[in-house]
């Protein structure tokens, strides 16, 4: 049987850049760029708190719609939020594993899983 997982994905963006995660190295999806995203289905004061934790400033959050994705042994339950942050994080000292892209270069440059396919065409 698949073991269902709740999560929360997050777009992290300012005026011109959006925040992705690269995944570890090792297990599902692994090494690719994602969109922050944590377990379970956060409310919009835990999102905006999870974002702070990353050491940015929410300005706005939004809810997007849920998605769905099914992988042979994991299916995934996502709600999501977009959220906008404060252009002035410039010099904050993000964790190794986030990067600040520019939007022109998300869709030619970074190829995001189709687990977050309806995500992507926010970007």
């Amino acid at each position: 049987p698949r073991r269902i997982e709740a999560l929360t994905v997050l777009l992290i963006r300012d005026d011109d850049r959006t925040v992705l995660r690269k995944r570890p190295p090792k297990g599902l999806l692994a090494g690719l760029y994602e969109l922050p995203n944590f377990r379970g289905h956060l409310s919009a004061e835990e999102a905006t708190d999870a974002v702070r934790a990353l050491g940015l400033e929410p300005l706005r959050v939004q809810r997007l719609e849920d998605g769905k994705h099914v992988f042979t042994h994991v299916e995934w339950h996502m709600i999501g939020y977009e959220v906008k942050i404060a252009s002035e994080f410039d010099g904050v000292r993000l964790s190794p594993d986030l990067h600040l892209v520019e939007n022109h270069a998300l869709q030619r440059d970074y190829a995001i899983p189709s687990a977050f396919s309806v995500y992507r065409k926010y970007l």
